[in-house]
């Protein structure tokens, strides 16, 4: 289970003695917080959007039952963004709903929506088409308009925000 909000790659693991973490290039190590030695047979990391400091790793444990800890965080995060709606569709257009729901106290400085033909858009990926809110939206719900969509053609979109920490989807 990848942490998505770590600027460095952050990993969990679950093993048969337990969980361990692995930050960037640092070696595997435990990450017990007072879990047996056991074998864990799932993980899930639940992230609470409103106040990042209560997001918890639980695992499933074979015998021993449910375990939870709180996340290992460090560092600055880019905004938490949810792609909301997708509205009044018609050939060639549509409106896309974004949803800014933390900026994890950096000021954003540019939303809006990223599209493609390609799945999972990001921002200077080839043939991604990036589309600005004008002003920029710093946290709430957004809208833009795509037109001039081609027909028979399947997009993908996500919306984004950046502040100083990275860019969020």
């Amino acid at each position: 289970v990848q942490n998505i909000y770590e600027p460095i790659e952050q990993i969990y693991a679950a093993t048969d003695y337990g969980v361990y973490i692995k930050n960037g290039s640092d070696p595997w190590t435990l990450y017990s917080n007072n879990l047996p030695n056991t074998h864990v047979r799932e993980l899930d990391i639940y992230y609470d959007e409103a106040n990042l400091e209560n997001s918890k790793i639980r695992a499933g444990t074979y015998g021993r039952g449910l375990w939870q800890s709180p996340l290992e965080l460090s560092g600055n995060y880019a905004p938490f963004v949810k792609t909301k709606d997708v509205l009044n569709i018609t050939t060639n257009s549509a409106e896309i709903k974004g949803r800014i729901t933390n900026d994890f106290g950096s000021t954003v400085t540019e939303s809006g929506i990223v599209y493609s033909l390609n799945s999972n858009p990001h921002i200077g990926d080839e043939g991604v088409i990036k589309v600005e809110t004008d002003p920029t939206v710093t946290s709430g719900t957004f809208f833009i308009d795509l037109t001039d969509l081609q027909v028979g053609k399947t997009y993908f979109c996500r919306a984004y925000a950046i502040n100083e920490n990275g860019e969020g989807y």
